[in-house]
Order: structure tokens, then sequence, then C-alpha cells
């Protein structure tokens, strides 16, 4: 160890007093003996003596240097104390005046001890004077004092001032003791002005919210994770039909139908796995009274911090909207197809004229050149021939007018019955007659059953008559050369069924329901075979329906087809004609 230079010094003169001190033995030996001073006696003596001053010499040195190296060691540590004080103190002014926060001391008497730079910048030097004069203006000590609290109670006591800067402080109090026994405390001051003003505006808006929240036309409602009701406004409460006070103890599952519960699952799974953002979904809730509303709703994964709370839902009754919707939709569909068949009505429209002048002046242009021929001919045989042909013509073009009339009147919804009593047998006699000339020229074969004792039957004569005639020229029209025709009438319980059955080219399987359909013909092509204008089965099975009655059609493509009507026979007369009931849009499809 270095020795410092006082213990050098010491030690230096402590030695050389040592050595001074032993020789004074010898000295005063030597002057005191002067008879005999080196006797052995004497030199014994003197020794001891110089001994002993330097043993204690010795001693003295030793406790000096370590006395002067307790000393030294002390004195490090009072200046490195000093030193740690020193930073220490700096430390804490800078933490106390750069803190942001304004530090104080308040005696008993509110007299202001010591004041940290935050406050002497707002308030200037305020030691020694009152707090609630430099810090309120005021004259006398503030009421609630947190000062006095702080020292009465012995406990730490905080309070909220406006000053006289135009800010709120937060003053926490914290009492201490002096050592005369007074008592002080250590005040610390924080703005609170920016916070109070922000815990006001969210106060602001939380009244806003729950105002929006209470009064909001749309439902809104929160459940958490377990699918609780944690949170309802009244409209979410009406919704479901319940008072709020039921419908906090409800859960989700109570809610939502058994099927749409899985979708609900299953969106509030994805929405905590953060799959999901804000959707919309549409889903079916389960009112108090057991009803069943479609809903739209709206979710929303509610958080505290980061963590998943709950899941809120907005939602609205759209059961009504959806009903109107779909009535929209059916209706512009009903416009769509009505718009679409009035196309193919105007079309049909132009090839009507086409086609039923064409029908209605070929028999006028027969008849004119028969007429013609039978004035020139004189052979009586060649002109009953000839005039006979004009008769079929006539005859033909009578049945074109009678569909055109017939369908017009349908279509009117003008078509009245004429009910009158009606011997069957009589018209089949007729009918069968009238075909007779179109059956001589095709050499085709009608044969006619018709039951016994037939009773008479309340029916329009003419009406009948036309669709038994109708029926025959069809079977003729479509029959093959040297075919037959049967006409075949029977009583059947409470109807008379009336069949005509043809050996002709037969109608495919898909057109059968389509054969009574307006204008409809099996060769729609221009140049087609067979001629008429698609009106007659309507017409036919119109009459027949107004009598009660039922029109059908069997048929085998290249063996012939069968057409059976019935009349009831208890059909009664009415007070008045009956109009025939027609269906809303008559299809007018030309095939």
């Amino acid at each position: 160890m270095l020795e410092s230079k006082l213990i050098k010094k010491v030690k230096k003169v402590v030695f050389i007093a040592i050595g001074l001190g032993m020789l004074v033995p010898w000295i005063l030996g030597l002057s005191i003996n002067s008879g005999n001073p080196w006797s052995l006696r004497m030199i014994l003596k003197m020794a001891i003596e110089s001994l002993t001053i330097l043993s204690v010499g010795y001693l003295g040195v030793k406790f000096a240097i370590e006395s002067i190296q307790l000393y030294e060691g002390q004195k490090g540590e009072v200046v490195e104390e000093k030193r740690e004080l020193y930073y220490l103190k700096k430390f804490a002014d800078g933490l106390i005046n750069n803190s942001g926060v304004g530090v104080d001391v308040v005696n008993e008497n509110y007299v202001i001890e010591f004041a940290n730079m935050e406050l002497v910048h707002f308030f200037g030097d305020v030691e020694g004077k009152k707090c609630y004069n430099s810090y309120f203006g005021r004259d006398k000590p503030c009421p609630n004092c947190s000062t006095q609290k702080s020292i009465e109670t012995g406990e730490m006591a905080e309070g909220h001032y406006g000053w006289r800067n135009g800010k709120i402080y937060e003053r926490i109090s914290i009492p201490f003791e002096n050592t005369d026994g007074s008592m002080s405390t250590i005040g610390i001051y924080r703005d609170v002005t920016e916070k109070n003003r922000l815990q006001q505006k969210i106060k602001e808006s939380r009244e806003k919210y729950r105002a929006l929240f209470e009064n909001a036309q749309d439902a809104i409602f929160i459940y958490n994770l377990e699918g609780d009701i944690v949170s309802a406004n009244s409209s979410a409460a009406k919704l479901f039909g319940y008072n709020r006070e039921e419908i906090f103890e409800m859960n989700i599952a109570q809610l939502f139908t058994q099927q749409d519960m899985g979708v609900v699952r299953g969106i509030s799974d994805r929405l905590v796995d953060g799959e999901l953002s804000d959707e919309h979904y549409e889903l079916n809730i389960i009112k108090k009274d057991g009803k069943v509303s479609l809903i739209e709703v709206s979710v929303m994964l509610m958080l505290r911090g980061e963590v998943p709370i709950g899941i809120q839902c907005i939602a609205r009754d759209i059961t009504e909207r959806k009903n109107t919707e779909r009535k929209i939709k059916n209706s512009y569909m009903k416009l769509q197809s009505a718009y679409g068949e009035l196309k193919i009505l105007d079309r049909i429209k132009n090839n009507l004229i086409a086609n039923v002048s064409h029908e209605l002046r070929t028999p006028l242009t027969i008849t004119k050149s028969a007429v013609e021929l039978a004035l020139k001919e004189m052979d009586k045989g060649e002109r009953d021939e000839i005039l006979s042909t004009a008769q079929k013509a006539l005859l033909k073009q009578d049945r074109i007018i009678g569909d055109l009339v017939g369908a017009s009147k349908i279509f009117k919804k003008e078509f009245k019955l004429k009910l009158e009593d009606v011997d069957l047998e009589g018209i089949i006699v007729l009918s069968k007659k009238e075909m007779e000339s179109l059956t001589f020229a095709n050499r085709i074969k009608i044969k006619s059953e018709v039951e016994a004792d037939l009773p008479i039957i309340k029916a329009d004569y003419n009406a009948i008559k036309h669709v038994i005639t109708n029926l025959l020229d069809n079977a003729i029209k479509f029959n093959i050369e040297e075919g037959e025709v049967l006409l075949k009438v029977k009583r059947n319980s409470k109807y008379v069924e009336v069949m005509v059955e043809d050996t002709g080219i037969g109608i495919e399987k898909d057109q059968l329901d389509r054969i009574f359909d307006s204008f409809y013909q099996i060769d729609p092509s221009p140049n087609r075979k067979y001629g008429g204008t698609g009106l007659g089965l309507t017409v036919a099975k119109e009459i027949i329906e107004a009598h009660g009655g039922k029109l059908s059609v069997e048929s085998k493509v290249g063996k012939g087809s069968r057409f059976t009507f019935t009349i009831a026979i208890n059909l009664q007369k009415p007070s008045h004609s009956t109009t025939i009931k027609t269906p809303g849009f008559l299809s007018m499809h030309r095939r």
C-alpha cells in the first residue's frame, strides 16, 4: 500500500524524536555519573531506558499511523458521500424540475416552503407566500384543502382544483413531520386540463351514443362470446317481441331458428378468428309469439383492447320488404311473359291475316269458278255435279267463318250458350250427311253407332253441331285414303259420351296437349298439306267445357286418333244466357 505524504512526515518526525529520546538516558547518565559512566551497571541501565523509549516510540508511531490511516479512510468516505450527495441532489433537482409535474412543500400554515421550476414557470417566485393566494388568487384558505386534510389525517389526500392560470390540476398531498415537530406536505401537481376535456368529450360521446342507441329505429343488441344478450335497445326488444327485462335473460340460441343458429355460430367464430370484418346477412328469427321473421343484420366484433368480448348486431325486419320484392319480381316476370306473348301475338296476327285470307279466298275462288261453269253447262247432270262442288266449298267457308266468329267471341268473353232441348241423334244424322261430300272425294267411310233411347239434353244446338262437324272434318282431313271414321254415341252414367275415331296419320305424343291451343297447326309451314285456321279445336273445347263437359284426345302415330267429349244429361237451363268462362290469356302460338 502506498503511504500518504502525511504518514511519511509523521514517521520522519517520530523517528527523529525516538532517536533523540534514546540518546537522553546516555546523555543524562554521562552527566550524572562523571566518575565511572561506563560501568556495566550504568550501561545496562541506559540501554534499558533507551529500549523502553524505543518501544514506546514504536507503539506510538504505530498507533499514530493507524489513526492517520483511519482518518484518511474516513475522510475519503466522507468525500465520496459528499460527491454522491452532490450528484444525487443534481439528479433530484433535475427530476423535480423537469418531470413535467409541479412539486412543492407547503407547511401547516399554508406557506410554500419550496416550489419546483414547473410551478415557478406558471406562478413566479412563490416560496414564502401563501399557497391559496399564489395559486388561486384567494384571500383565505380553499374549502376542502387537500393540504390541511392530509396534515389532519396524517394520510395522503387528493383533490382537483382550477387554478388562476386557467388550468385544472390534480394535487396529491403527502404529509411529513419536520425536525421541530411541525407538519408539512409534499404536493405533486399534475395538469389534467386536457384529460378532463377528453373525459368530458367521452362522456358527451357516451351520452350521444346512448341516445342514438336507445332511439335508433334499427334493433341493436350485443351478445357475449357465450351467446348471452348483454345489451339491447328498445327496438331490439320490440323486434323479438320481448320487454327489456326479458331480452336481457335471453341467449341468441332462443332468438334464431335452429337452421340459422348454425350460421350465427359460424359468423361469430369467424369474427373472433379475424376471418371476417363487418358483414351483412339475412337470417330468420323466432319472435316471442312463435312467428318467424326475416331480418337483415350487420355484425361487428367488440373488443376490449385487443381481446374479443362480444358481437354487436344491427338488425331490421325485412319480411314485408322481401314479400314486396317477391311480388314485384313476380309481377315483372308476368309482364315479361305478357310482353313475350304480345310479341308472339303480333307475329301470329300477321300470319293469321295471311292464313285466314288464304283459307277464305280458296272456297270463294272454287265457288266462283263452279258457278261460272254451271251457268255455261247445258247438261243437267254435269251442272249438278259442278254446283255440288260449289256447295262443298261454301260449307267449308261456313265452318271457317264459324270458327273465326266463335273464337272472336271467346277472346272477347262474349260467347253465350242458347240452351234448349236437343235431340243428339238428330245432330249426328245431319252432321254425317253434311260431311258426305268430303268422304266421297277421299273415298273415306263414315260409320255411326248411336245407342238407342238417348235422352234429350239441354244444350246449344248450333254449338254442339259445330263441334261434331269440326271433329268429323278433322277426322276426314287427316285420314288416309280409303280410311274410316267412326262416330259413336252412348250414355255413360250422368253423361252422354260422343266419340269420333279415325284411322288417319295420328298425332305425336308431345303435340297432344298443344292441339287445343289457339292457331296451332301440326304442320306450320306456309306450303302445308292440310288447311285450316288452327281455331277449330280451340272453339270446340271451349264449347264443350261451357256445357260442363270435357273434350279429350287419344292418338297413336300411323294408327289414328280418337276425340271424345261428354255432355251432362241433367244440365239445367239457366234463367239467363250463360257466358263462357275462358282462360285469362289464351296461348296463341302457331306451330
